[in-house]
């Protein structure tokens, strides 16, 4: 799957008979939830914004970012040039010398570079500075969520949230009844290709 994305989008919805109501939306900066490990933040929901209607705030969602595994910089390989072919001289040419219509050797194949070994950040470690090959797995934990917007006329709220990430996208399962409050606790896995940002909808 490709990260390759400045933004992970995090759409909360609420789902309903027929037509599913979206509660909200936001984005999160990647470097800020990888600068972050351990630690719940939290982030504030908006509405869609259409045209004919301001944004206005409906909720707060909470979430961790509980790991980042990336790989290191590719190691530096050696590289030795192969060693200059000369031409017969036209003595030894003259001389049928048989060294000289032997085929020149062949190029050395140029070495091709590793990946290095991997490095693991999670909460009782310290936060990364930005990667020079930043190409990771990220763990992210949806905590909860409050104050979300009540779409529903009758009985509670069923949320859920969808994660985009790229052209990754993940949904986690529907909280059914949970209300404006509920409580996800639900691990998320995404696969990061260059630092970006993260955002929730």
């Amino acid at each position: 799957m490709d990260g390759s994305a400045e933004t992970l989008y995090i759409n909360v919805w609420d789902e309903d008979v027929g037509k599913d109501d979206h509660i909200g939306r936001c984005e999160v900066p990647l470097q800020a939830l990888i600068t972050s490990i351990g630690r719940t933040l939290s982030y504030t929901l908006f509405s869609k914004g259409e045209q004919s209607q301001p944004v206005l705030k409906t909720g707060e969602l909470f979430m961790k970012c509980d790991s980042f595994v990336r790989a290191a910089a590719p190691a530096p390989v050696p590289f030795k040039p192969a060693a200059p072919v000369q031409a017969a001289t036209p003595k030894a040419a003259a001389a049928g010398d048989a060294k000289s219509s032997a085929p020149a050797p062949a190029p050395a194949p140029v070495p091709v570079p590793v990946p290095g070994p991997v490095e693991e950040y999670t909460s009782g470690g310290s936060a990364p500075a930005a990667p020079a090959f930043p190409v990771g797995k990220l763990s992210i934990l949806l905590v909860s969520g409050i104050d979300l917007k009540d779409t529903d006329l009758i009985g509670k709220l069923d949320p859920y949230v969808i994660l985009k990430c790229g052209k990754q996208e993940v949904k986690s399962e529907v909280m059914t009844d949970a209300g404006c409050k509920p409580t996800f606790n639900l691990p998320f896995t995404l696969y990061v290709i260059g630092l970006l940002s993260v955002g929730l909808s």
